[in-house]
């Protein structure tokens, strides 16, 4: 597989992945194109090709008749053509025989009956009709196509002045009475409310009493309290709704009528309900009416093959002669889209992986090569892609050129591809969590705020597509669903209904209440975990208005003290009575161990010429110190232990004290053959400590060099200066073989091996412990085979 890891073929492998991918949009086209026609095998089916192209050729054969509407229809053009057609001049063909030639104001099919699979469609036609045309009908593009285009010679619009309005409380809609008929009005048009404010137009108010005025003066009868509609009196609707208004909604502005002008019209609600001509205000009194335009005309075209033409192979290149070899080829087409569109998928795939595989790889070097596009954040990666992909969807669906369409195709290819490769090389290197903005923000927010964040995140994408996502829906069937009644139904306006909203807004405030509620009960039991594990035996779990789930770990946790109060205190009385014992055990060898050493002492003095006592003089002597020593140091052990040692802290400059300690075991190194190599900065250094007993644990570490190191050897003592740190370092090679951890050489009474056949007393290390941690310092044991390093650390000053 390195055969993969060259530049040259991860160029090639690329390539390939664009090239197959063209090849499946180019099969995703085609299918587009086809509207999936070619995979029905029923030929009665109007979804067969045949019938589809044969309809874009009746078309095409229309555009070229109509477009000479106005004299001969193209006559002596279509008669020379492979096609039957006639033309009616009508748009009702419900119940007309097309067989009947008194019909037509055209047709070349006399003698000949019309078939099943003709085509047929009605236009509507004026002046600004526009007629395209090009000789292939049938191809990627638009071809031939029909257009009627909407403009004012289109649709005829009449204004009208209103002679009444009224509202059918029944039905619950608003009507006005004008040219002397009734119409309905757009919703969109007014507004039935109790929004009966004084600032309401006293303009609008003073139009609609003169409107209701000139109908007054028309009933045979005047009375002021009736509204008249066609001389017919209304009562209005403030009888039984005081409060209610009519607020107009009209292009030149909006206005406001007072209930006392507005008829009820609920006694003729039998009659308005079968009303169905919706109309819009103008202005306060005009409303405005769609009509017919008297300048269309409408025609109905009927076209079906020629099939002796056809066959004699004349005019090849007219409409039904292409549809004929478009149809010759759909068995070949309909094999070919979707075996080459897999074999173009597999391709593709296998090209992706072996792409995907080599990312990051190059030839004579181990290990994974990361370029400076790695280095970009792979969210951000992320990010960047979805942009460029939805631009690149965008253009390809807006139709701007096969030139745009291609380069916004290959642009997302390869786009698709760099990220592929970031995400591959990421992943390899193990770092899609470390190479990321996000996660690095997120990882430094405390848990509290890593919750928030993420519920917050949560909450806006879901009120943004909550609130946008119609927009979206529309978006989508847009780009992947054609024209369809929902984007047509959903113009693009954002616009959430309150009955929608506000229980959403309710939920995610009682879910927010939920999750504080949760997140403070954790803080409760985390924080006096935290406590427990740092020594705080006093922390409490406070349960109380807890969740169940979380009140019982709390308890738990509160039984969980007690039993460690009742340990600690069993435990610490234990080590109390043991300290007071070896204390006193101590104090009671003390006295005779003296007088043992002074009789030894006397004895030595006296001239013995017999040299066994003398040898057995010295022993005596020799172990009698070692006892004395002994002693000495389980009272200074006890001492530290139970905390009765009073440090005086002063300021002690590291350099000088450490370097006398030395000093004092130069001769006892020599004996013992060991080369010791000092490590000191130049300037001096400071800590805060009691001069003492920091020279006690500096000498028991010294002293355990020089007891336990291998002879001829070096030992190394370092003081290093870190960051408001000072470091001593104490390095030897042990002559015994180091059979024991680092831990258990710090507890009382253990020395490196475990004959016991040594000197020494292995409570050396146990003092410096207990002292260095007792000035406030750090004390560390790293063992390595044979190798034994001591680490002090105390604060510098």
């Amino acid at each position: 597989m390195k055969r993969f890891y060259s530049k040259k073929a991860k160029v090639l492998l690329a390539i390939a992945c664009i090239f197959f991918s063209c090849v499946i949009f180019a099969c995703c086209i085609m299918y587009k194109k086809f509207e999936n026609k070619l995979f029905y095998t029923n030929d009665a089916s109007r979804y067969t090709l045949e019938n589809e192209v044969n309809r874009a050729a009746g078309e095409a054969y229309a555009v070229l008749a109509l477009s000479k509407y106005d004299s001969d229809f193209n006559v002596e053009m279509l008669n020379r053509m492979n096609c039957y057609y006639g033309i009616i001049e009508t748009d009702n063909i419900s119940n007309l025989d097309l067989n009947d030639n008194s019909i037509y104001l055209y047709r070349n099919f006399d003698g000949v009956s019309v078939p099943n699979d003709y085509y047929i469609r009605s236009y509507t036609i004026n002046s600004k009709t526009i007629f395209r045309s090009s000789d292939k009908f049938y191809s990627l593009g638009e071809g031939n196509q029909y257009n009627y285009i909407y403009t004012d010679e289109a649709k005829q619009t009449q204004t009208y002045d209103i002679q009444g309005i009224g509202y059918d409380t029944a039905g619950g809609r608003a009507y006005v009475y004008a040219n002397d008929r009734y119409y309905a009005l757009l919703t969109r048009s007014y507004k039935y409310s109790d929004n009966n404010e004084e600032s309401a137009a006293e303009s609008t108010n003073n139009i609609y009493s003169q409107i209701w005025a000139a109908g007054r003066a028309d009933a045979e009868e005047e009375n002021d309290e009736k509204l008249y509609i066609e001389g017919k009196a209304y009562d209005p609707i403030s009888k039984t709704a005081e409060e209610y208004t009519l607020d107009l909604r009209t292009g030149k502005g909006p206005g406001t009528i007072y209930g006392d002008k507005v008829a009820d019209l609920s006694p003729i609600h039998l009659f308005l309900n079968d009303i169905d001509e919706y109309v819009s205000l103008q202005d306060i009194s005009t409303i405005v009416v769609n009509g017919e335009n008297p300048n269309n005309k409408h025609y109905t075209f009927i076209c079906f093959p020629n099939e002796t033409k056809l066959a004699e192979k004349g005019h090849e290149n007219d409409y039904y002669a292409q549809a004929k070899k478009i149809v010759k080829a759909e068995l070949l087409i309909k094999n070919m889209i979707p075996t080459i569109a897999v074999i173009a998928a597999v391709m593709t795939l296998i090209c992706l992986a072996l792409f995907i595989f080599a990312a990051g790889h190059e030839r004579d070097i181990e290990g994974i090569v990361e370029g400076p596009l790695e280095k970009i954040p792979l969210d951000m990666s992320l990010l960047l892609t979805v942009i460029v992909e939805v631009i690149a969807v965008l253009l390809i669906r807006a139709n701007v050129g096969i030139l745009c369409t291609v380069l916004a195709f290959l642009s997302a290819i390869a786009i698709g591809l760099f990220f592929c490769s970031t995400a591959a090389i990421n992943f390899k290197a193990r770092k899609i969590f470390k190479n990321n903005m996000f996660l690095k923000w997120l990882r430094k927010l405390n848990w509290k705020s890593r919750v928030w964040t993420v519920y917050g995140i949560i909450t806006v994408l879901e009120a943004f597509f909550y609130i946008f996502g119609d927009f979206f829906g529309a978006l989508y069937w847009r780009l992947f669903g054609g024209y369809t009644y929902y984007s047509y139904y959903y113009g693009g306006g954002i616009y959430v209904p309150a009955t929608r909203l506000i229980p959403w807004l309710i939920e995610k405030v009682i879910l927010a209440l939920i999750l504080h509620w949760i997140i403070k009960s954790y803080s409760r039991i985390k924080e006096t975990s935290e406590k427990l594990a740092a020594g705080d035996t006093t922390a409490h779990v406070d349960i109380d208005r807890m969740p169940q789930a979380f009140a019982e770990t709390g308890k738990a946790i509160n039984d969980i003290r007690a039993g460690i109060e009742v340990a600690l205190e069993e435990q610490t009385k234990s080590e109390r009575m043991k300290v007071e014992l070896i204390t006193n055990v101590s104090h009671d060898i003390k006295t005779p161990l003296t007088s043992i050493i002074n009789y030894i002492d006397l004895l030595e003095k006296e001239k013995i010429e017999n040299k066994n006592v003398t040898e057995y003089l010295e022993v005596l002597d020799r172990q009698s110190q070692r006892l004395k020593k002994l002693v000495i140091d389980i009272v200074e052990v006890s001492r530290a232990t139970t905390g009765n040692i009073s440090y005086e802290m002063e300021r002690v400059n590291a350099v000088v004290l450490l370097d006398q300690s030395i000093g004092e075991f130069s001769e006892r190194l020599n004996d013992k053959k060991i080369e010791l190599v000092t490590g000191f900065p130049d300037e001096d250094l400071y800590l805060q400590a009691d001069n003492r007993y920091l020279w006690r644990v500096f000498d028991n570490l010294m002293d355990n060099i020089v007891k336990y190191s291998q002879p001829g050897t070096r030992a190394y003592v370092d003081l290093e200066n870190g960051e408001n740190v000072l470091r001593f370092i104490f390095k030897n090679t042990s002559k015994a073989k180091l059979n024991i951890s680092a831990d258990e050489l710090m507890e009382r009474f253990v020395r490196g091996d475990k004959s016991r056949y040594t000197e020494g007393n292995g409570l050396g290390l146990s003092i410096a412990r207990s002292l260095t941690e007792g000035m406030g310092g750090r004390i560390k044991i790293d063992i390595d085979g044979d190798f034994f390093k001591v680490i002090l650390e105390f604060d510098s000053i």
